[in-house]
């Protein structure tokens, strides 16, 4: 059976869809309008996938469901894969009773999780203006998600660091904070809080610039064998100064032999100069 999804064109007229880059408005519709979305608006599909799916690098079609999520058109477990378009079944209700028999089925194959639990809150709200005939289906379809499944979350919303899943009502994509202050300790010997709001607010800062995870890896790989074994330049060894503006510059620098701890800088600098030398032979005999 063909499936179609509304969109109403007041969608123009919201506050900030308008508004949002082109990719975050590319994103949203795509995700509105996926196969491997559902016919109520919540669905799992991981950001990989949906990449994929839209012929996009990875890297850009995330940066773009972060600015959705950000700005609330949508809500996502990242932990179990679950989006979740909040204002979705406000333009795409279900027609009779026997429409949610069939959606019920897709609904409880979900995974057990936080956004999967307040969609059936919203939903089983949403229905009491249908009669009960749309309640009495939607009960006898829909497996209520297990209260455990939304106490665990809440308690763990601000106790776990790392990977945010939809937690506490609206959902908290977060970056992977704890992986990438993890991987700074480890490299520098150092012991950097992944919670504070100032580190937090520098990786997103850059995270929003279309970085990822892995480019962080990277700039601590670069620096640390650039200023690691230098005394006066190891102190900044540190999220204020890594993950500043000079961001890009770090993650693109030379690591020369040096660096590597392979030779000395002069016999480096001489290495170089020789490397010159060869090349202006070859230059004048050609």
């Amino acid at each position: 059976m063909s499936r179609y999804h509304n969109i109403h064109c007041r969608i123009w007229s919201d506050d900030k869809f308008p508004f949002s880059s082109d990719d975050c408005q590319l994103v949203f519709f795509h995700l509105l309008t996926s196969p491997m979305s559902t016919q109520f608006g919540l669905y799992k599909a991981s950001i990989p996938a949906l990449a994929a799916e839209k012929r996009w690098p990875e890297k850009r079609y995330t940066k773009g469901f972060r600015e959705a999520f950000e700005k609330g058109f949508i809500k996502y477990d990242e932990k179990h894969q679950v989006i979740l378009i909040p204002r979705f079944l406000k333009y795409n209700k279900p027609n009779n009773p026997n429409v949610l028999i069939s959606w019920g089925k897709a609904y409880n194959e979900l995974p057990e999780c936080e956004v999967k639990y307040e969609f059936y809150q919203y939903f089983n709200e949403f229905l009491k203006d249908f009669g009960e005939s749309f309640q009495e289906a939607f009960i006898k379809a829909f497996i209520k998600p297990s209260g455990k499944v939304h106490a665990t979350a809440t308690a763990t919303a601000t106790a776990t660091e790392g990977v945010g899943v939809g937690v506490q009502g609206k959902g908290l994509l977060k970056p992977d904070y704890f992986k990438i202050i993890d991987d700074l300790n480890k490299k520098t010997g150092m012991n950097f809080k992944s919670s504070g709001k100032s580190i937090q607010s520098q990786i997103n800062a850059r995270l929003n610039e279309g970085h990822t995870v892995e480019d962080f890896f990277k700039v601590h790989t670069n620096m640390v064998a650039k200023w690691g074994r230098d005394p006066k330049m190891k102190q900044y060894l540190r999220p204020v100064t890594l993950y500043s503006a000079k961001f890009d510059s770090y993650l693109n620098i030379t690591i020369g032999l040096a660096d590597q701890g392979v030779c000395s800088q002069k016999t480096e600098r001489g290495l170089a100069a020789l490397d010159e030398f060869v090349k202006d032979g070859k230059n004048a005999v050609t």
